[in-house]
């Protein structure tokens, strides 16, 4: 549904490049002019907007479709039927036009340009110290509208929980039921694990010089949440895309079936 997207990441990685440059040259220790996370964020109307679209949409689709299959409509109210199952097809059009373009132009781009910086702090101390009160403000700053979270918190339960918290008891046992399984949220889920784990092998030793507790504790106790999460991210990959199983290493091996240029 997507057009051109690999055109979305072109150049992404000499874009920022540029920009850090830009940000190393002009940066002044006062960092009194610059534009503070909070005031960053804003609500993704459009978005939001495209959403509430989609929505009714879906609603007045389901009302069409029960008229439909209705039994003694008379003349007139089966055309105003179909009038009204032609508007819908072309709102559709509309919303898929719209989703398209919010998804090239600001939330491919925005991930790309993230995933950059991030790389590029990690690979260069110099861009790390430039950014890194930025990109703290960035992931911790408190949700306003959920109380009690972060920014970051929200990303990753979005991403890896296909319900909220606290919600679950509530969900009805067919709408549970076909939520129990696993698709990409397992995959990303092993990815965050293994990051996890990666990054306490390098902080245990330091909190723990000298003692063999990390080793026979700690990385044997986050061994099984591993194996865990490779498990349920292994039927995650044979019930999508074949061509994804992972390698030896718990990674998608093969050709993905889209691939960013950056």
């Amino acid at each position: 549904m997507l057009h051109s997207k690999s055109s979305t990441y072109e150049s992404v990685g000499l874009r920022v490049g540029l920009r850090l440059y830009s940000y190393v040259e002009t940066t002044t220790n006062t960092r009194k002019s610059e534009t503070r996370a909070e005031g960053s964020y804003v609500r993704p109307t459009r978005l939001l907007n495209l959403i509430d679209r989609f929505l009714q949409y879906k609603k007045d689709s389901d009302e069409v479709s029960k008229k439909i299959n209705a039994e003694g409509m008379t003349k007139k109210q089966s055309q105003d039927v179909e009038e009204r199952k032609n508007k819908l097809l072309h709102e559709k059009d509309n919303i898929d036009a719209e989703k398209t373009k919010i998804l090239n132009g600001t939330i491919f781009p925005a991930m790309a340009s993230l995933t950059v910086l991030l790389e590029q702090m990690r690979e260069h101390p110099n861009i790390r110290e430039v950014f890194e009160d930025d990109v703290k403000e960035l992931f911790l700053l408190v949700s306003s509208n959920k109380p009690g979270s972060t920014i970051f918190q929200r990303f990753v339960e979005a991403c890896v929980c296909k319900m909220e918290r606290g919600k679950q008891h509530k969900v009805p046992a067919a709408a549970a039921a076909l939520a129990l399984p696993p698709d990409f949220r397992a995959i990303l889920g092993e990815y965050m694990q293994r990051a996890v784990f990666e990054m306490m092998k390098e902080m245990v030793p330091l909190k723990f010089e000298g003692s063999h507790f990390p080793e026979d504790v700690i990385i044997n106790d986050m061994g099984r949440s591993i194996a865990w999460s490779k498990f349920f991210a292994a039927e995650a990959y044979r019930n999508l895309e074949p061509n994804l199983k992972p390698d030896k290493n718990g990674m998608p091996r093969g050709k993905h079936s889209r691939q960013a240029s950056f």
